[in-house]
């Protein structure tokens, strides 16, 4: 999600929010977490990209995904003063 966000970047997903369109979210792929941006919605299916199009593994890759994948949508990115040890 460079350069939206970074590895020293801590965020907040909000289960039970509601998914749109430009919504930064966390979502479960391949028994693989990730930080995805919602491009579109139909349904119970959307696609989602990564900032850092060059990069990015998405939608563009694997196709559409189901909405049930989203773990929660992200409400609060936040820099570390220092690295976790």
């Amino acid at each position: 999600m460079l350069p939206t966000l970074r590895v020293d970047q801590i965020v907040i997903a909000w289960r039970w929010a509601d998914i749109r369109e430009g919504d930064v979210i966390l979502l479960r792929h391949e028994s693989r977490d990730m930080l995805k941006r919602v491009a579109w919605v139909r349904k119970d299916m959307m696609f989602v990209v990564g900032d850092n199009v060059t990069a990015s593994r998405d939608s563009r890759q694997f196709g559409p995904i189901k909405t049930t994948s989203a773990r929660g949508r992200v409400i609060f990115p936040r820099r570390l003063s220092r690295p976790l040890s």
